[in-house]
């Protein structure tokens, strides 16, 4: 056989040199690589002499056996040696990382219409808290789920969607339902006797003295589902338009927003006024041309208006407004919200308009979004009163 024609024995490389090209003038080159010869020689590009064909038998030396903890030359990375040791990270202190993330990271839920609002806060966030702060829809909330693990809290702003996680929410869903509801959470306001307008459940109760009144949807926001209703023939139209309550006009008011804060987590059962903490307080201010109508029944960005810093008002007037946003915030049990009171400067009587639970944190201008921050990591215990 060919294999045979390797002198054993020879001294020098000469013996190994011929056996190989008489081999190679009759063997095929795969064969060779397979033919268990001691492969310490490149020969390349070598003429057959029976053909121009060209063939290039490549050398391999053996692959040295990986050594426990060292990183060969082959692998190694910038900035590590050859042979330097390496040191696995232990799967306890893995461990330890992951709890500690587990227990600092904090999530922002929002929907589409609190997108601007639900970005800007985890921002705010970031910059206040210590651990990491993730935020966005629903839907991404769970892939976080999945691949992080569930987060310490959940701050949310206008969602209702369920979740069956151990982690504790700021607003839970119910807390939302409640407040979302124009309608329910105006009943809960009367049975509550919270200071509001008066409501009227179905246009069979409003009679000729009772107008003029407003009607609206059970669901709203930005002005929409408003009807202005000074005829029963009106009150008739806004139901065919879809109004399912009204509530009474109360004219020459000045319209305030509080954003208001249950001062811990803990206490979520029977709070009551001492329990909440007004962080801000606006005032809606007109902004169009000309002057304002005193009796105009919408006061709104699209007519106007706009939330500013109270216009050097009395304390003891900012102070009974401030007093009815905690008593609304806290009949719907919500651990915050941005509450719409108006004013009526003849009566000093507040009225309570509804709790937005997606309040506007986008202005870059105002600071209503940092103190929201701040205020969050105080409720949540993060920062020391």
């Amino acid at each position: 056989m060919v294999g045979n024609t390797v002198e054993r024995g020879t001294s020098g490389e000469d013996s190994l040199h011929r056996s190989v090209e008489a081999m190679t003038d009759v063997a095929d080159p795969e064969w060779l690589l397979l033919s268990g010869i001691p492969t310490s020689f490149l020969f390349s590009q070598r003429r057959r002499t029976t053909s121009v064909k060209r063939f290039v038998i490549k050398v391999l030396e053996p692959i040295p056996k990986p050594v426990p903890g060292k990183v060969s030359a082959r692998d190694q990375k910038p900035g590590l040696s050859p042979n330097q040791p390496v040191h696995p990270p232990k799967a306890e202190e893995s461990l330890d990382i992951n709890k500690q993330e587990y227990v600092k990271m904090l999530y922002v839920l929002y929907k589409n219409s609190g997108v601007h609002s639900g970005r800007a806060l985890r921002k705010e966030l970031a910059r206040a808290h210590h651990g990491p702060v993730v935020g966005g829809f629903p839907k991404r909330f769970k892939q976080i789920i999945r691949r992080r693990g569930e987060p310490e809290f959940v701050i949310n702003l206008g969602t209702t969607e369920s979740f069956n996680i151990s982690s504790r929410f700021l607003n839970h869903r119910d807390m939302v339902r409640a407040s979302s509801n124009k309608k329910q959470a105006r009943r809960i306001f009367a049975e509550e006797g919270i200071p509001a307008p008066r409501l009227f459940l179905r246009a069979s109760e409003i009679g000729q003295s009772d107008l003029p009144v407003v009607g609206r949807t059970s669901y709203h926001k930005k002005g929409q589902g408003f009807w202005f209703c000074k005829t029963l023939s009106d009150v008739r139209r806004a139901v065919q338009q879809g109004a399912t309550h009204f509530l009474e006009f109360v004219p020459n008011t000045r319209e305030y927003r509080v954003h208001t804060f249950a001062k811990d987590i803990e206490s979520k059962e029977e709070r009551g006024v001492r329990d909440y903490a007004s962080i801000k307080i606006s005032e809606k201010v007109w902004q169009g041309q000309g002057k304002p109508n005193p009796n105009s029944p919408q006061k709104n960005h699209t007519f106007g208006w706009t939330f500013l810093g109270p216009q050097d008002r009395r304390e003891e007037e900012l102070d009974v407004v401030r007093h009815a946003a905690k008593q609304a915030i806290a009949s719907l049990g919500m651990d915050f919200g941005a509450v719409d009171v108006m004013y009526r400067v003849k009566t000093k009587t507040p009225y309570v308009l509804e709790v937005n639970s997606t309040p506007s944190l986008a202005n870059e201008v105002a600071d209503t979004c940092s103190r929201y921050a701040q205020r969050i990591l105080k409720t949540l215990g993060k920062l020391e009163e």
